[in-house]
């Protein structure tokens, strides 16, 4: 049985941050929506049995993330107890791929499937301004070390950033059509349509979207994933992530998240408190776990509703 929420959105990904810490101080980061510090971490056996739950409700694809995720020295535990469960198809990891060169083999040992790597820039001096740290070559060699390690796919994520990383999209599509990558590019996000970080650093998408199309040979909607489209390039395949004022990406989200410290959290946008389950999970209480992933369903509706994308688009559109 798959689950739905209120507004008839299945739940279909499970999106888990094992853990809040980063070795990277990237200036726009959004802590996958929870900055406060909590000393709770779920273990591999918590969120093996998390997964196994989730799965017979039809969860099928489980996306690891952090803070950085290679920071917990027992991830392919993790890894190894999500693939046990029956049902799981995919397992995917995003991380900064400062470790990965050390940790990829068993990772994909353990069970993983893919591999989404945060690159802002291929440029020394801007990756180090965006990121806070000097690990741009670190990084190049674990996408390397992934690829011929046989990782099944390996995906570039960055976030696009005026005046920083703009102008690199050429040589970004370049580099990933080189080495067998595919690409997604995502909008920068915030709460608020009309802070200064939006204000200085957001680039129009619909303009961006327009370069990709003129390059495309074909088109795919990620129906599964927000409405993504999927621009086929021949050699490689793009992926917009335009979230910001798109009640189009909010009305088909499939996902739920769950934090580090055992809570279900509806959006990443939404400043609603958690839904904690880790008691019940811990003291073997299936039915109470499920019954507060009822209540978390219960709590999910879409960020941007047509009026709310509207004032957004405008604020957006006053940015200088």
């Amino acid at each position: 049985m798959i689950l739905r929420d209120p507004y008839d959105r299945p739940l279909l990904n499970l999106r888990i941050s094992v853990n809040h810490e980063c070795n990277l101080r990237c200036f726009f980061c959004h802590a996958e929506g929870y900055h406060n510090e909590e000393n709770e971490m779920m273990t591999p056996e918590d969120i093996g049995s998390l997964v196994a739950i989730l799965a017979d409700f039809g969860v099928r694809t489980i996306k690891l993330t952090g803070g950085e995720p290679l920071l917990r020295e027992d991830l392919s535990e993790i890894v190894a107890q999500i693939r046990r469960v029956e049902g799981i198809k995919d397992i995917g990891l995003t991380t900064n791929g400062t470790l990965l060169e050390e940790r990829i083999q068993g990772l994909i040992e353990a069970g993983l499937d893919r591999v989404n790597v945060n690159l802002p820039s291929l440029k020394k001096e801007v990756y180090q301004r965006i990121t806070g740290v000097d690990s741009l070559e670190k990084v190049l060699r674990g996408i390397e070390k992934s690829l011929s390690c046989g990782i099944k796919r390996v995906k570039i994520n960055r976030v696009m950033l005026r005046g920083l990383n703009e102008g690199e999209l050429d040589s970004l599509i370049e580099f990933a059509a080189s080495i067998g990558a595919d690409v997604q590019l995502i909008e920068l996000q915030d709460r608020d349509p009309n802070s200064p970080l939006l204000r200085k650093y957001s680039i129009d998408f619909h303009e961006l979207e327009e370069r990709i199309k003129e390059k495309a040979i074909s088109i795919e909607i990620r129906q599964d994933m927000h409405d993504r489209p999927v621009y086929d390039l021949a050699d490689v395949k793009v992926e917009l992530v335009r979230s910001m004022g798109n009640p189009d990406f909010c009305y088909h989200c499939t996902k739920i998240r769950v934090t580090h410290f055992g809570a279900f959290k509806t959006c990443l946008l939404s400043s609603a408190p958690p839904v904690k389950f880790l008691k019940e999970l811990r003291s073997g209480n299936r039915s109470g776990v499920v019954n507060l992933l009822f209540k978390a369903l219960s709590q999910r509706e879409p960020y941007f509703k047509p009026f709310k994308a509207f004032c957004t688009k405008t604020a957006l559109a006053r940015s200088p």
